[in-house]
This record gives C-alpha cells, structure tokens and sequence, in this order.
C-alpha cells in the first residue's frame, strides 16, 4: 500500500509541477500625443495630449512624451512597442526638401530610437509634398511598431520611467529653411507594453485531476484501515 501511495502523491505532484503560466500580455496601444504646424509654415505650433502622454511645442520642434507604465503585481515587463506618425501634405517652395528628424529620451531603451523620414519636391514652382510612404531610416519609422526592451528589469507593481520623443521639422533649399509655400505637417505617437506572468496558476483540468487524485488516495487509506 505505501509503494502505491507513493506513486499517487508522485503524480500528483508532476501534475502541480506541469501547471501552466499565463504567455506574455500586451496591452492595447494608448496614443501619447500630437503636434502639428500651421499652414505655411512645418515648424510645430500647437499640440494635443492625449490618455497616454503628454505633448508640447518649442521653438517649432515637438515632444511628445509618453507615460510610464506600472507592472502587475506578479508580472514582468518584457519590452515596449511604440508607432510614430508623420503626416505632412501642401505645397513645397522649388527644388526643396522636408525632414522630421526623431530623437529620443528618458527611461533607456535598447535599441536607442531614432528615425529620419524625408520627402523632397522634384522642382517648378509650389510642387506637392507628402508623407505617404512613410518612408526613412532608423529605429523608427513612420507607420510601423517598433520593439524595445528597456535597459532595467521592471516588476511586481514597479513603474517605469517616462518615454519622451523628439520630432523636428526642417525645410532646406528652395524657399529657406522651415519655411513651406503652403501646407502643414503633424506628428504623433503610440505605445503599448508587453509583461509576462511570473507566477503559475493550475489549468481547471489539471485541478480536477488533483481533486480526483486526492479524494481516491482519501479512499484508499479509509480502505486499508477497515482492512486492518
């Protein structure tokens, strides 16, 4: 009897073993902010903060920062995914060239982001201009959900610190610098948080399976004392 309920209590310790632990979780994005220009002009003048951030102008450049986020108790966070949008349409001075120039800083990311997107005009006078293709280099890239970790390990209800973006506008050639025939241009910005449980909880099957095994390793101990 004793070799039997040992290999009953070896099961059902496998099966508390083998529960299973919630796979990683990512929340849904939350839009930071946005800034945009007046017509005429690419230089930043206005801005709107939204749930997830705040935003701001200075001197014709954005920022847009984005909340810190604060783990579950339990979890840990396992990397960021932000999105950035450019948006830039009008008419250009000839032969001229407009950049938005991102920047990043606070809580350390790795990668570092950055990015670059720029569309130039093909000359005459007041061509078109727009970002459409979201086209550039770097880190970030318009239109498309970028992955970073950050630098320290957060969990158990810790915050993060906050994630700041920095866009510039330029124009160069042509008309001068900063300055569009007509039209203007806006950015913004998006972040969402993926964490992973770091505590396991039994699937119902396996707790039926344990309940099951316990009640008959009850049943068969009643039965060998009546034995006896």
């Amino acid at each position: 009897m004793n070799k039997t309920i040992g290999l009953l209590v070896a099961g059902l310790t496998l099966v508390l073993a083998s529960t299973a632990s919630a796979g990683p979780i990512t929340t849904a994005p939350v839009e930071c902010g946005t800034v945009a220009s007046a017509s005429g002009s690419v230089a930043f003048s206005t801005s709107t903060s939204f749930a997830g951030g705040t935003a701001s102008t200075s001197g014709g450049v954005g920022t847009i920062t984005c909340n810190g986020f604060t783990v579950p108790a339990g979890a840990t966070l396992i990397g960021i995914t932000a999105t950035i949008g450019d948006s830039a349409t009008g008419a250009l001075n000839a032969a001229s060239q407009i950049t938005q120039t991102w920047t990043y800083s606070g809580e350390l990311l790795a990668p570092t982001p950055f990015g670059s997107e720029s569309e130039t005009s093909t000359g005459g006078a007041g061509p078109t201009y727009a970002f459409g293709t979201c086209s550039g280099s770097g880190a970030l890239v318009c239109g498309v959900a970028e992955n970073f970790s950050t630098s320290a390990t957060y969990s158990n209800g810790q915050t993060t610190g906050d994630f700041s973006f920095n866009v510039t506008p330029t124009v160069t050639g042509g008309g001068g610098a900063g300055v569009a025939a007509s039209g203007l241009d806006s950015a913004n910005v998006f972040i969402s948080f993926t964490y992973t449980s770091t505590s396991s909880t039994p699937e119902p099957g396996s707790v039926l399976l344990i309940g099951s095994g316990l009640i008959g390793l009850g049943l068969f101990a009643r039965r060998g004392s009546a034995a006896r």
